[in-house]
């Protein structure tokens, strides 16, 4: 559990930086791939996101999704199993 909150807090705070860096208010690397248009401003909501896929294939997704919409997303890494107890609970 301890291991979720911290791949959670890591995500959020890339997600976080994914709209600085160079440009103001815009993504780089494969995220500015998929959106590359500017940030949103932060609409104070969150989704929360379940993914048992590797990380660096599925982040670019959801920081092109956050920024975008400006829409937070907190995610949960790990196997199938482990997010169906999850998700159980």
């Amino acid at each position: 559990m301890v291991r979720l909150l911290q791949a959670s807090l890591v995500t959020l705070s890339l997600l976080a930086a994914g709209c600085g860096g160079g440009s103001p208010g815009r993504l780089e690397g494969s995220a500015a791939r998929i959106y590359g248009g500017a940030c949103a401003s932060s609409t104070g909501e969150e989704v929360t996101i379940y993914s048992g896929r590797t990380e660096n294939l599925i982040e670019p997704v959801l920081d092109a999704f956050a920024c975008e919409t400006g829409i937070g997303v907190a995610v949960r890494w790990g196997d199938s199993n482990q997010l169906a107890l999850l998700i159980s609970e």
